[in-house]
């Protein structure tokens, strides 16, 4: 009776969870370059709109699509209010 565990099925295995390892982490890094690709261009076209106000909560939703993290989302709440787009683009830096 074979045994399943040999080590050329351990190997094939291991090589095989790699790749998908590699794959999976680099595909993942390129999505959230891309999510701040798009709040950096949302905060250039929109920039005198969030200068002027009332645009605060957009620039918020836009802002948790890449982080999750409650004081930086606090934070770009309290920049955009003021409409500091310096301040939101040193934020997203930050990120």
């Amino acid at each position: 009776m074979k045994t399943f565990f040999t080590r050329q099925n351990v190997t094939i295995i291991l090589v095989i969870v790699l790749v998908v390892f590699v794959i999976y982490s680099r595909t993942g890094l390129e999505m959230s370059e891309g999510d701040k690709t798009k709040v950096r261009q949302y905060l250039l076209e929109n920039g005198d709109a969030i200068k002027e106000g009332g645009m605060h909560f957009l620039v918020y939703g836009e802002f948790k699509k890449v982080t999750s993290d409650e004081n930086t989302l606090r934070e770009v709440l309290v920049a955009a209010k003021e409409g500091d787009t310096d301040k939101l683009n040193e934020i997203l830096d930050g990120l």
